[in-house]
């Protein structure tokens, strides 16, 4: 098992990502994070294992210490994979939201060990995954289906929590504080 950490969205901007979800899996696409056990959400990062209990204390104090902030998903992208790659919504990356993803880190690296590079600042493409495990022959089907959503979604960037998968649950979560 795997344990990420993401940032939450506010209820309105996940029922969109939500309904996504539920489309993509009607049409047969990925029905992965349709029946998954969590919130849309954008990952600030992903470890094979992790220090729970001192991680927790840690997001406790990130969410006190860090405000709700807007978001803005902006694009359409594809991860391209001959056997798992994902479609996502990209998010426009803001100053606060870089800073965020860079704080995260400073800590998250003590609590987490195998991190996925790729999810480090300077290296890390902010995004929601709206449908993942798509091979090259679904892809277009699942970028159709995603293309009937206008853009741009403006968000709230409302929470922080854990993630493990598979299969694809929250094990926790905390609001970030209010302005």
């Amino acid at each position: 098992m795997a344990y990420s950490v993401g940032i939450f969205l506010d209820p309105e901007s996940s029922k969109t990502i939500t309904d996504l979800w539920r489309k993509l899996a009607e049409m047969h696409v990925s029905e992965s994070l349709f029946r998954a056990a969590f919130r849309p959400h954008v990952t600030l990062g992903i470890a094979d294992r992790l220090q729970l209990e001192p991680c927790t204390q840690y997001l406790a104090e990130f969410a006190n210490t860090h405000a709700a902030f807007p978001l803005t998903f902006s694009s359409l992208g594809l991860f391209p994979s001959q056997s798992s790659g994902a479609v996502f919504l990209g998010v426009t990356p803001s100053p606060q939201l870089l800073e965020i993803h860079i704080d995260f880190h400073l800590t998250f690296s003590v609590y987490g060990e195998g991190l996925r590079r790729y999810y480090f600042p300077g290296i890390w493409v902010p995004h929601c995954t709206l449908a993942d495990g798509i091979t090259c022959d679904v892809a277009p089907k699942a970028l159709e289906v995603c293309q009937e959503t206008l853009l741009p979604i403006r968000a709230t960037a409302a929470g922080i929590g854990i993630l493990e998968f598979p299969p694809g649950h929250e094990l926790l979560s905390y609001v970030l504080r209010s302005h």
